[in-house]
């Protein structure tokens, strides 16, 4: 019965979009699959009990625009903001749409690029399918598509706000689907704020020959919502991923990044900075397979625990068999500045060759007293004092961030947790 009452509620929502009847059908089929397919397990993430596959509440589907009243601090030029299932407004670079820059919403894309759309929805995950995707896909009420042509170097940054609509009765499913073709370059930042419910965001992205990006995300959900946010990245010869994760939400997450080094010399840095308040969950399963050729993964990874808070950090790198010449690295600390908080992590090496190099580094930790204690014998508050010892722990990483609007936008939110943890 209620998939029948899921399955009328999708087709009636695709016909009001208007959606192409091929996508239709690819909803309903996600639908179907959503029974048969696994829930994936990631070890020390206990999130078996959050509402992540609640398709009994209403979805963002039918959810109509509201005056959106919220304060952002906006780029003069190149950025995208969508509210809710909604583009609330674009302002991009005429010059780089004439040059073939597309930068929109998903359901625009469905309708303007359906071509490439088909081509690339859900590539990345034909062989390892997955309850959480299927879900997704069969709920998704809009999104972000890039697409970068062959040639085309983009050094400004393009930023994207993706505005949860705090409604807490609902479930907000969000897609983003990025390309970047052969010899392009792109820097973007993405940025999601507020809450929902359950929250589904799923993303892939898609690097070819000598394709470059920088990709820089700072989640910031909002309390009262159970988050599953999958980012992966397929990586063809000589594609190069620079990416920096802030993760600073209120609300329990987790995180299943992979990025798939499939192409000879392909390369990808990962860093990510985690703060965790309150009695919320974060939990990062991230993963680098080297699969070419003299491929390069490194992994690095900070989190603070505040409050009764949990901080989970798995990092797996694997190199397959014949991919000879390939390095894989990884560093994860966690720093707990509460006795009632917990971390971990689980640094994970799988290696099937010899002809490599690898390594991996992993501590929990709880902050130095002497350290806090000579600060504030030096005329520091308690809480400043704190401040500047997660800021030096965390400065390995905010230190690197190329952009000062991003890395000065990271450290207002980390103080910001810092005052309510």
């Amino acid at each position: 019965m209620i998939k029948d009452r899921l399955q009328k509620q999708l087709i009636s929502a695709s016909q009001k979009f208007e959606e192409p009847e091929w996508f239709q059908n690819f909803r309903l089929k996600a639908l179907k699959d959503i029974d048969h397919a696994p829930i994936p397990h990631f070890s020390k993430i206990h999130y078996q009990n959050w509402d992540l596959l609640n398709g009994q509440i209403t979805s963002s589907l039918d959810l109509e625009p509201t005056e959106f009243n919220k304060e952002i601090d906006l780029p003069e030029k190149n950025y995208l903001i969508i509210y809710g299932n909604n583009l609330l407004k674009a302002n991009i670079d005429s010059d780089l749409i004439d040059k073939g820059l597309i930068v929109t919403d998903f359901k625009t894309a469905l309708h303007d690029y359906p071509k490439l759309v088909k081509e690339y929805l859900n590539s990345a995950f034909k062989n390892s399918p997955s309850k959480f995707v299927n879900f997704n896909t069969a709920f998704m009420s809009n999104g972000l598509f890039v697409y970068v042509p062959k040639d085309l170097v983009i050094s400004d940054v393009i930023s994207v706000y993706c505005i949860l609509p705090s409604d807490n009765n609902r479930t907000f499913a969000h897609r983003v689907l990025m390309i970047g073709d052969v010899n392009s370059e792109l820097n973007i930042l993405e940025n999601y704020i507020g809450s929902s419910k359950c929250v589904s965001l799923v993303e892939e992205f898609y690097l070819k020959d000598n394709a470059k990006l920088k990709f820089n995300a700072v989640d910031n959900f909002g309390i009262n919502s159970d988050v599953y946010l999958k980012r992966q990245f397929e990586l063809n010869t000589n594609a190069d991923l620079s990416w920096i994760n802030g993760s600073v939400s209120d609300s329990n997450v987790v995180n299943d990044f992979l990025v798939n080094l499939n192409g000879e010399n392909s390369h990808a840095d990962f860093k990510a900075v985690a703060l965790s308040s309150k009695k919320q969950t974060q939990g990062f399963n991230t993963r680098i397979n080297n699969l070419g050729l003299h491929t390069v993964g490194h992994i690095l990874q900070r989190g603070v625990i505040l409050d009764s808070s949990h901080l989970i950090f798995n990092g797996i790198g694997q190199i397959v068999k014949g991919a000879r010449g390939s390095d894989a690295q990884q560093e994860s600390r966690v720093l707990m500045l509460s006795k009632n908080g917990s971390g971990d992590a689980n640094p994970i090496l799988l290696i099937d060759e010899n002809d490599v190099t690898a390594g991996h580094a992993a501590s929990v930790g709880r902050i130095n007293e002497s350290q806090l204690y000579y600060l504030m014998s030096r005329g520091l508050s308690e809480y400043s004092a704190q401040k500047v010892v997660i800021l030096g722990f965390l400065n390995d990483i905010l230190s690197e961030i190329p952009l000062d609007g991003l890395r000065q936008s990271l450290n207002n939110l980390i103080e910001r947790k810092l005052k309510i943890g």
